[in-house]
């Protein structure tokens, strides 16, 4: 990672969206995203965590020492994205981003600058992780060049999780379509 962005850096992000796990912001100008990881805020429920890969995640990833490491490193996302989707789409087709380190004061002013962004019900869930020293870049997705008249143009996410397709006899039958789609 080159570079740490700093609380100077805060005010050239604006809130662009999030989900459970990440908040998104928008570089202005320059078509560009960071990702950010956010934790809960009800210490009753139980965060999202991945340290260590379960008995049956080393056997599915065992092969790719970059997964196993990047657990350690909160960077499972983008090794995944690297090595196993770019794989399979094609490197041309997934943008992986870069790591780009943050510092807390960083954390600190984006989450105070794009409160008044984020839907209530999500601040009152969770907030910016503002311990982790690292965020994803990635390019935005969202913009669009040139200037497409009278053509569609239709953005995908494929949000790959396990990929598996589940053999459990304990599966309804209105529910079959689990045991044919991932």
């Amino acid at each position: 990672m080159e570079g740490v962005l700093q609380a100077g850096d805060a005010k050239d992000w604006v809130y662009k969206g999030e989900g459970a796990a990440n908040l998104i912001l928008s570089y202005t100008g320059l078509g560009k995203v960071l990702r950010i990881k956010k934790i809960l805020k009800d210490k009753s429920q139980p965060a999202p965590s991945c340290m260590v890969f379960s008995s049956y995640e080393q056997l599915l990833w065992g092969h790719i020492p970059e997964l196993l490491d990047s657990v350690k490193q909160d960077c499972l996302a983008q090794a995944y994205a690297v090595h196993v989707m770019s794989k399979h789409l094609g490197a041309n087709h997934v943008d992986s981003g870069v790591r780009v380190g943050v510092s807390r004061d960083f954390l600190e002013l984006v989450e105070k600058n794009v409160l008044n962004s984020r839907p209530a019900w999500r601040v009152n869930a969770s907030s910016i992780d503002n311990t982790a020293d690292a965020a994803l870049l990635i390019a935005d997705h969202s913009l669009f060049s040139g200037n497409p008249r009278g053509s569609s143009c239709i953005a995908v996410e494929i949000k790959a999780k396990c990929g598996l397709l589940p053999s459990s006899e304990y599966i309804s039958k209105e529910n079959s379509i689990k045991k044919q789609v991932t």
